[in-house]
């Protein structure tokens, strides 16, 4: 038994194999996406009531911190990424990826700048001033913390691994494909992450994952498959010039506000022919309801909330009088949560079976998906409600009527929350006592489907 435990042990620390390097990558970040989780869901019990004290002003601060930045950094692109490791060589037609060593080291990167992020609870304070890091708050005499220094070291950790991952998938993709497989020919999510590896852009692997799902299960190939990747470019191209929206209410010049007015908009153009296209390929289609396909399409519905909530901020007036509210919190959110997280969830259980070889619980991860989406809708669609509260506030004040909102949206999040606890449950008790699932079970027509499940060690 110690002697089987020790073997285990030393593959997963040596491994350079991609599909142990991609299961690593899915699991930490599962575990970090539960850390996170916890610190939102004490933010909102402590926001449930007017006047509440479960958190100080200081250590809620330190919690939007230090959440935002494991969700945006450790969960949402490590997560594709691990999926990325898995899939996109089974995709591709290759062996491995191009550099095995370089993948093993970055995922050890990641792991070890996750621990010293949470870890700088514990050295005089986290990181508190947003996770934006907005200068001059982060010099050191507004942020003079040990805490912070640590959790400064970690991002620089993370960087590091990105950029690792991204040099070794760019290699990978334009030097391994298969012969024959030119870049055109590849399946939408190979060039979500190619796309996102040019310009990190978290939320473009979602959308790949869904515009693999939604074919599979429509029994049509993508309509406007083309069109869908070159809006994917278009999309990370005028991205360069969109931040700028941001900074409508500090000044910055009548010419610059109507420059990243028209880009702001114009970034929606490339998402509507994506979201346009996926609606054609659901059209007339047969569509079977499994996990994977609900998963997606309540992506896409909160995605289309989402993106026309954000046309309203590249308006200046709007934007000066929302910005800084709840309003822009919940349309964060429908994006990054809504859209990124629970597309992701879907590629989780699109691709469970190919990871392991067994089936989930099929209703189990319907009960996931219905009581996600209800607790989804119910903790973020208040925020818009919230026109006038200011976010990142510890508490206030009971004149305000701001307190049935944000209890009916802490129950939201505690719905969510607790949604999540079955995704656990139904993956590992699955990936021990799940019926086989054959190499196949969706039908699918990507490569990864042509080789058994799991795949062998070396692919192909």
């Amino acid at each position: 038994m110690a002697e089987r435990l020790m073997a285990s042990a030393k593959r997963w620390l040596y491994t350079t194999n991609h599909k142990d390097i991609g299961i690593l990558y899915i699991i930490t970040s599962l575990f970090l996406f539960a850390a996170a989780g916890v610190l939102a869901i004490t933010m909102r019990t402590q926001l449930s009531v007017p006047g509440n004290t479960i958190l100080t002003a200081n250590v809620y601060n330190q919690f939007v911190t230090v959440h935002g930045l494991l969700m945006i950094f450790w969960v949402l692109s490590p997560l594709a990424f691990g999926f990325a490791n898995f899939i996109i060589p089974l995709q591709i037609g290759c062996r491995d990826l191009a550099f095995p060593r370089l993948n093993s080291m970055s995922y050890w990167f990641f792991l070890f700048s996750g621990v010293m992020m949470i870890l700088s609870f514990f050295f005089g304070a986290a990181p508190d001033l947003g996770w934006t890091l907005y200068s001059p708050q982060s010099a050191a005499q507004f942020s003079p913390t040990i805490g912070f220094n640590v959790g400064a070291g970690a991002l620089i950790l993370m960087v590091v691994s990105i950029t690792m991952s991204s040099i070794n998938f760019l290699v990978t993709m334009f030097k391994m494909r298969a012969p024959g497989l030119k870049l055109r020919y590849m399946s939408a999510f190979p060039w979500a992450i190619l796309v996102t590896i040019f310009m990190m852009l978290y939320a473009f692997p979602a959308i790949g994952i869904i515009a693999d799902i939604v074919p599979t299960f429509a029994r049509r190939p993508l309509y406007g498959s083309k069109y869908v990747i070159g809006a994917l470019v278009a999309a990370a191209m005028i991205s360069f010039v969109v931040w700028g929206h941001h900074m409508f209410v500090t000044g910055i010049g009548l010419v610059s506000t109507k420059l990243y007015t028209v880009t702001t908009i114009a970034v929606s153009l490339p998402f509507d022919i994506i979201v346009i296209s996926l609606i054609e390929t659901l059209g007339f289609a047969k569509l079977r309801l499994k996990a994977p396909a609900l998963f997606a399409l309540g992506a896409v519905a909160n995605f289309i909330v989402g993106g026309i909530t954000g046309v309203f901020l590249a308006s200046v007036a709007l934007d000066y009088a929302l910005r800084g509210t709840y309003f822009v919190v919940a349309h964060f959110h429908y994006i990054m949560v809504g859209a990124s997280i629970i597309g992701l969830i879907g590629g989780l259980y699109y691709w469970f079976p190919k990871i392991t070889g067994r089936m989930y619980d099929e209703k189990i991860a319907k009960v996931h998906f219905v009581l996600s989406m209800i607790g989804f809708q119910v903790l973020y669609f208040p925020m818009f409600l919230l026109l006038d509260m200011p976010r990142r506030i510890v508490t206030y004040s009971p004149q305000t009527d701001w307190g049935l909102l944000n209890l009916t949206a802490t129950l939201g999040g505690f719905i969510f929350g607790g949604a999540q606890l079955l995704l656990f449950y139904n993956l590992y008790r699955s990936s021990r006592i799940g019926p086989p699932s054959g190499p196949n079970p969706w039908e699918a027509w990507t490569l990864e489907w042509a080789l058994p499940s799991p795949p062998p060690p070396h692919d192909f």
